[in-house]
């Protein structure tokens, strides 16, 4: 795949992920998908979550329906995941509830934020790329020396 239609995935994503509002109260929120041509999506978020000093227990509410839930890896900034572990007590959408991830974590510190990263895959996403080569017009009938290219991308999700 090439550097522009890498581009382009990123931008569509960036700009469709930061439409979506999460439900788990926290401040800035990263989030990225990279679409494989295997029809798998890896979905990455990341987010600040205030943390109390020792225990603390976060209820991430954001993912996907049919994400492949051997592949969760949670990382914490100056802490230890204890435990992750997932339910399927969230909200019902087409007669299915959406899974919940459970996370026990060690707070290394004193209370304050930190960076919590959440990294997983999941299936039934593909992607489509449609080029446009235009070459720019001559006088007298010489080559073309410059062209246009453009570029869409489709993202299919049928998660």
């Amino acid at each position: 795949m090439s550097r522009m239609s890498v581009l382009i995935i990123t931008l569509f994503v960036l700009v469709s992920c930061s439409l979506r509002t999460w439900p788990v109260e926290a401040s800035d929120t990263v989030s990225h998908l990279t679409v494989y041509d295997a029809g798998i999506g890896e979905f990455l978020e990341e987010r600040t979550v205030e943390l109390q000093s020792g225990i603390n227990t976060i209820e991430w509410r954001s993912l996907m329906p049919k994400a492949y839930l051997t592949t969760i890896r949670v990382i914490a900034e100056n802490a230890d995941v204890i435990r992750q572990y997932v339910t399927h007590d969230g909200v019902e959408i087409r007669n299915e509830k959406s899974p919940v991830l459970h996370i026990v974590i060690q707070n290394k510190g004193a209370s304050g934020a930190r960076r919590i990263q959440i990294d997983y895959l999941a299936p039934d996403l593909d992607w489509r790329n449609d080029y446009s080569l235009v070459l720019d017009p001559t006088s007298g009938g010489a080559p073309p020396t410059s062209a246009t290219l453009d570029s869409w991308v489709t993202i299919n999700n049928k998660t």
